[in-house]
């Protein structure tokens, strides 16, 4: 299979789309092309699952000032919230959204928990609605425009975990 930024790119265009989120390589591909033809999200962090055991770590791969300099009308990236990073994530993540705003850039959150400890035999506690509000808190905290969570589908995370 062979992938092609200008193909996506094209295809976002033609169907309408509000705008592209991807990574420094698919939208530096296409920047100086489409930049000003639809809105870019540069998002500046994301998983490798090379790595096994794969772990839950969110690895920068761009900046903010790439992510202007390509044109792009804002920035995303994700948090594990929960996971042995998470603290790194947070604080990189928040430097990050800091440093988008000053430039006018609007700001996107992945808000997830990733540990394992969170799932136990009688439940998926990463989509309990207790521990997804305190990520979205957190996520607002950083001052995330936006934030993208997935609906709880239980509640009772904090004690069901103690």
């Amino acid at each position: 299979m062979y992938f092609d930024p200008e193909n996506i790119v094209k295809l976002a265009i033609e169907g309408g789309c509000n705008g592209v989120a991807s990574t420094l390589g698919v939208l530096g591909a296409v920047a100086r092309r489409y930049a000003h033809k639809i809105p870019f999200l540069l998002k500046l962090n994301h998983n490798e699952f090379i790595s096994y055991p794969n772990e839950f770590q969110q690895i920068r791969f761009a900046n903010v000032r790439q992510a202007f300099e390509m044109g792009a009308v804002g920035v995303g990236a994700t948090i594990y919230f929960g996971s042995e990073d998470s603290k790194r994530q947070l604080q990189e993540v928040t430097e990050a959204f800091h440093q988008a705003h000053e430039l006018g850039m609007c700001t996107v959150l992945w808000c997830y928990l990733r540990n394992a400890a969170f799932k136990t035999k009688d439940a998926d506690y990463h989509v309990a609605a207790d521990l997804t509000g305190q990520a979205n808190h957190l996520g607002v905290t950083i001052q995330a425009d936006i934030i993208k969570q997935k609906l709880p589908e239980n509640n009772g995370g904090y004690n069901a975990l103690k």
